[in-house]
């Protein structure tokens, strides 16, 4: 699968469980190593409400060192960043989480997601 099916998968699950996706489309004007897409999850009956930044992977891709400075520096400032790995639908894997907890909500809503 493309990253841009992988894409169209997460938003459309994440809008169906009531979440807004705010969609990256790096051009000219735009900072470069914004990730992707920002989250934005309503609380459920087990997880609070989830916000943040996640930048999309299929395969063996790698985010670029712009990307993962970018996830670090939201890091550091208490906004949730991470990268979404599809390892194959519908498994996913979360890099560069900087607590587990942060992203509950969202593998609430994903399924099946492993952590690294």
């Amino acid at each position: 699968m493309k990253e841009k099916e992988f894409q169209k998968r997460i938003i459309k699950m994440i809008r169906d469980d009531g979440g807004i996706v705010f969609n990256v489309h790096g051009h000219g004007m735009q900072a470069p190593g914004w990730p992707d897409l920002y989250i934005a999850l309503p609380a459920s009956e087990l997880f609070d409400s989830w916000q943040g930044w996640v930048e999309l992977k299929v395969g063996k891709n790698k985010a670029t060192p712009l990307q993962e400075h970018r996830i670090i520096q939201l890091q550091k400032v208490g906004c949730p960043a991470c990268v979404l790995r599809l390892l194959g639908w519908p498994m996913c894997q979360i890099e560069h989480k900087d607590s587990a907890l942060n992203y509950l909500r969202l593998v609430e809503v994903l399924g099946e997601v492993e952590e690294k």
